[in-house]
């Protein structure tokens, strides 16, 4: 039986993390493009409803971390456990940052 490797799925669900949240903010463009000034103005309010989105991605984010400290643990490949804590890592930048509004 083959050994887990702990760091690639890591690496996979950073990945999948980076897209969801890449998504979610391609979604708030496209919400925030089609308002109007009012609702422009107000956005902030509906922006605030994405958070259990966030939050839902967040979890998904700790279980990367967990695996790959699993991973940093078992002593898997140390290029593979370096590139899973650098996704980690833009992945929790990604969750906190506003991407949406550099994309307007």
């Amino acid at each position: 039986m083959k050994k887990i490797k702990f760091s690639l799925f890591s690496i996979i669900i950073s990945l999948i993390s980076i897209v969801l949240i890449t998504w979610l903010n391609y979604d708030l463009v496209q919400t925030y493009n089609f308002t109007d000034g009012k609702g422009r103005a107000l956005f902030g309010i509906f922006e605030s409803t994405y958070l259990i989105y966030k939050y839902m991605i967040g979890v998904i984010i700790l279980v990367a971390i967990g695996t790959s400290v699993i991973g940093a643990i078992k002593r898997d490949n140390s290029i593979s456990i370096y590139i899973s804590f650098l996704l980690v890592t833009i992945s929790i930048l990604l969750i906190f940052l506003r991407l949406w509004k550099y994309f307007v």
